[in-house]
């Protein structure tokens, strides 16, 4: 067995927590948070794709139907950590716009990149609404579109299930010939065509672009840039 690599850094506790109510402090946490969520999730994708095959594309098994499950499922999750930190974006613009004029995130911008600076005034401007490239409306209905509720008046999901197995938009062949599930000792292990419908509901509300390359775009810029910013901001604060 394999241990984590990295190495164990501290820094006295009292430079980050200065005072009750420090919006700097709160805000560099919260980043921290998501930071957090994205690279761990992005570890049990390489995990996951590291474990088992990957299947042909025409292929039809109760293991390619796992395999393209499991993609969904990770997916749906990256999808929530950027929807919950474009909001977390906006409810700080609204609610504590002052923080971005504090001297020690001033410094912390000023000190990075001229990539990140671009990709995080490009992040601000998606969780405002304000960019209308094709990029940015794409991450735009990531932040307002796809989120995951059981019970949806819209009745997406079922339009979306519909639309892949019945009115078939797109031509998948035997993967939507019919509604596919899985049993082990003649019992429900997965339900394929649940996955199928939830898939086709993400394309659709996402983009015509391949919706796995869109996702492994915003995850990376957003990696990259937090990344840049805790580092800088950590070294700030230690000065």
């Amino acid at each position: 067995m394999e241990d984590f690599p990295g190495e164990l850094r501290n820094t006295d506790p009292k430079k980050l927590y200065k005072k009750d109510g420090d919006i700097v402090f709160s805000f560099f946490l919260n980043l921290a948070f998501v930071y957090n969520d994205l690279q761990r999730q992005k570890k049990i994708v390489r995990l996951f794709q590291s474990t088992y095959r990957k299947p042909k594309p025409i292929e039809t098994t109760a293991h390619s139907g796992s395999y393209c499950g499991m993609n969904v499922h990770l997916n749906k999750y990256f999808v929530g950590i950027l929807h919950e930190f474009f909001e977390f974006l906006k409810h700080t613009d609204s609610t504590n716009s002052k923080l971005f004029s504090t001297k020690l995130f001033s410094d912390v911008i000023q000190s990075v990149s001229h990539k990140t600076r671009s990709d995080w005034d490009e992040l601000l401007k998606i969780a405002k609404g304000q960019d209308k490239s094709h990029l940015n409306l794409t991450l735009e209905a990531v932040r307002n579109k796809v989120s995951f509720h059981y019970n949806r008046k819209e009745r997406k999901l079922e339009n979306s299930f519909k639309n892949a197995f019945l009115n078939k938009t797109r031509n998948l062949g035997e993967k939507t010939k019919y509604a596919y599930f899985s049993t082990i000792d003649k019992k429900v292990d997965t339900i394929f065509y649940s996955d199928a419908a939830i898939e086709e509901y993400m394309r659709e509300e996402i983009s015509d672009k391949g919706f796995h390359t869109l996702i492994d775009e915003t995850i990376a810029k957003t990696i990259d840039a937090l990344r840049d910013i805790l580092t800088t901001y950590l070294e700030q604060v230690q000065k």
